[in-house]
């Protein structure tokens, strides 16, 4: 490719970037999360990792709707309900790490510059995807009026909240009792500064407690099923502005990764014995005799042309799986 080809098709992409909302925040987002990854790996911490992409999806809310020119009731509404769950949930996940001094999901990261990177980049990616739904209708300069999908979406967003919220106290709570935390003797110690990549392992009589009560009674993680319920929330209020190709572009939106604790659950005989129902464990759980669970699992927020009015289209997926234990 010639240079004045090369610097035809860097213009192209500089206005094209400069023009759209959905881009530049893009930008912003790679920007942020890889500003955040040279002062993590340079103070080797995880310590705002969270802070900050918590951070990143209030800021990004509140810059697609300035770039985006328009400031309509539902864009106001949507814009809330992320700095909502963001300073929820940046500022609690902030606290716990400070209160147990390490995340031991970066065990064996924090050292290496380019794996930290990496994590990085997938909490750029993370935030873009969830926040797509937002992010479009925030640039959207029709004001279409306000409708059933939007107080219905608003709703499931509080129910998601409280119970996201609920969650996270009662874990927090039930983690801070010493009877259910892990019982050392001189033998064994915590993971501590001196060894932040040591790998400890304790036998299964020393192993802590995992919480089965309260909403946890009812499901493995329903914290991670209360902020699905929230972005499912949003997208459905921001479906009333959305055209039918839109839907494929934020189709993989609202759902969080389930994170290391999945991987870790084997070393914990607390949650060995906690029904073991896979991925979609986040859901609620219907218990029945000789311990078959049925689950209703694996809720995708991935758009399928089925309407629900004509013009529309359904944005879950719900499979259900049946569950077997001894």
């Amino acid at each position: 490719m010639s240079s004045p080809q090369t610097a035809e098709l860097l213009s192209g992409l500089h206005d094209w970037i400069m023009g759209s909302t959905v881009a530049k925040c893009a930008v912003a987002d790679l920007g942020i999360q890889w500003a955040g990854w040279a002062l993590a790996a340079a103070f080797k911490t995880e310590k705002f990792y969270d802070l900050a992409g918590s951070g990143t999806f209030i800021l990004l809310a509140h810059l697609s709707r300035i770039w985006g020119g328009a400031n309509h009731t539902r864009q106001k509404v949507q814009t809330g309900l992320v700095t909502a769950w963001g300073l929820r949930l940046g500022t609690f996940l902030f606290l716990r790490i400070l209160k147990d001094g390490h995340d031991r999901r970066f065990n064996n990261v924090r050292e290496s510059p380019g794996t930290f990177f990496v994590y990085w980049t997938v909490q750029a990616v993370w935030v873009f995807m969830t926040l797509l739904p937002t992010l479009m209708l925030n640039s959207e300069k029709r004001n279409v009026p306000l409708g059933a999908r939007d107080y219905i979406g608003w709703t499931v967003w509080g129910l998601g909240f409280a119970t996201e919220a609920i969650a996270d106290q009662q874990k927090w709570l039930f983690k801070r009792d010493p009877d259910n935390a892990v019982s050392l003797n001189s033998s064994y110690k915590f993971l501590t500064a001196e060894t932040p990549n040591e790998q400890l392992s304790f036998p299964a009589h020393l192993q802590g407690k995992f919480i089965q009560s309260g909403l946890w009674a009812y499901s493995r993680h329903p914290n991670y099923f209360g902020e699905i319920l929230q972005w499912s929330g949003l997208w459905l209020s921001a479906s009333s502005v959305m055209k039918g190709p839109q839907y494929l572009s934020c189709g993989v939106a609202a759902v969080r990764l389930v994170p290391a604790e999945l991987r870790q659950r084997d070393s914990n005989p607390g949650k060995a014995s906690h029904e073991e129902v896979g991925i979609g464990s986040s859901l609620p759980r219907i218990h029945q005799k000789h311990s078959c669970s049925l689950a209703v699992a694996k809720v995708l927020i991935f758009p399928l042309f089925v309407s629900i009015c004509p013009t529309q289209t359904a944005p879950f997926v719900i499979l259900c799986t049946i569950n077997f234990t001894k």
